[in-house]
């Protein structure tokens, strides 16, 4: 196994990992940016608006049969908190070209539709898509009213925010919902541009 890392530009690295272990490959793109009250909300929407689209597969039924073409590759992603920084991760395993009977791609398409998700989403007159905007802006503001359904995790996350408290590592992953009632769609969308301008990529 050989391991490599190369910095494409300030602030983007790649890391590549040889091995001949595995018949798939993953892929996985991090994004890594400050964390604070002011976005911890907008991240966690903008993350589940992301995985909904793109101007090439523009609906998650597009995204699945793409999926399917690619002999059963999977996708998936998340948000973490990492000390003082909020890391998006988006990942895609497909099968190794060497297993195919023909050469067909899949990781030059594979890596192509994970560019696409992160960095070319579905969006309409300068703004992420109104449909998804909506549909997932009411999503999350039920995943974080029921935070206290789920009692254990409920009194693990204000442990958290209580030894935590005023820092960014206390912040809820998925925000509030207060803050959520103030979030636009072409305010969320110019927060994205910059973030991405702005953030570290591995």
């Amino acid at each position: 196994m050989s391991i490599t890392t190369t910095e494409l530009m300030e602030g983007v690295k790649l890391h590549k990992i040889n091995t001949k272990k595995y018949k798939t490959n993953l892929l996985a793109i991090y994004l890594t940016s400050k964390l604070d009250r002011k976005h911890v909300t907008e991240n966690a929407l903008m993350l589940a608006i992301l995985r909904r689209g793109t101007n090439k597969l523009k609906t998650q039924e597009d995204i699945n049969i793409k999926l399917e073409e690619l002999y059963g590759a999977d996708f998936n992603c998340g948000i973490d908190k990492l000390c003082n920084d909020s890391v998006f991760k988006f990942y895609m395993e497909s099968l190794n070209d060497e297993f195919l009977y023909e050469k067909e791609n899949v990781l030059e398409q594979s890596t192509q539709m994970l560019f696409d998700i992160v960095f070319s989403p579905l969006t309409e007159n300068g703004m992420f898509n109104e449909e998804y905007f909506n549909s997932e802006k009411e999503n999350l503001r039920q995943i974080i009213r029921s935070r206290k359904d789920n009692k254990g995790a409920y009194a693990y996350s204000r442990c958290i925010e209580e030894m935590y408290k005023n820092k960014p590592y206390g912040l809820y992953k998925y925000g509030y919902v207060e803050d959520l009632n103030l979030i636009t769609r072409k305010d969320l969308y110019e927060y994205y541009k910059k973030m991405i301008a702005e953030c570290k990529i591995d």
